[in-house]
């Protein structure tokens, strides 16, 4: 949903916009090896490292998604559509600053 919404306010594209879309996207496809790993190892003593390297799949996921958003929302590269509301664009801005947190 957030892919959606942030692509429905994307008009233009250039090659570094694409390379962040396919490192997104790469985060989001290799979710269920991490996510696997924590399953196979509760209780063990290496357990601390599974939940480490799942929890670090999703801050990655975050972190281009800003990296994404920040570089297309910047004004000198206009990839935004004409008629994008500044304020929509500052309140995704803010709401995008906190995922690599949460």
């Amino acid at each position: 949903m957030n892919h959606r919404r942030l692509f429905t306010h994307i008009a233009r594209s250039d090659d570094m916009l694409l390379i962040l879309n396919l490192l997104l996207l790469l985060g989001v496809i290799v979710v269920p090896f991490p996510t696997a790993v924590p399953a196979t190892h509760l209780g063990e003593p290496d357990q601390r490292a599974a939940l480490i390297l799942d929890n670090a799949t999703y801050v990655f996921i975050a972190v281009v998604f800003n990296l994404l958003w920040r570089y297309a929302s910047s004004a000198e590269r206009r990839l935004l559509a004409k008629d994008v509301d500044p304020a929509a664009v500052q309140r995704i801005s803010r709401q995008y600053l906190l995922g690599p947190f949460f």
